[in-house]
């Protein structure tokens, strides 16, 4: 029998941190760790979902 994969769970990250166009400010340690609060907050959301940059797939194997 061959194990049958399923998807568990979709994580989405770079909603917000790609928004900002200034590259400087990405060196920022303080404005990377509010970038990583606001982005953990939204990234369940609808619509937020949807424009996310990187969509991590965790799959199980059964």
């Amino acid at each position: 029998m061959v194990a049958k994969p399923k998807l568990r769970y979709v994580s989405r990250k770079y909603i917000i941190w790609d928004m900002q166009q200034n590259q400087e400010i990405h060196k920022n340690a303080d404005w990377q760790d509010k970038m990583v609060e606001i982005e953990m907050r939204v990234s369940d959301m609808d619509g937020y979902k949807d424009i996310a940059f990187f969509h991590h797939l965790m799959i199980e194997k059964r």
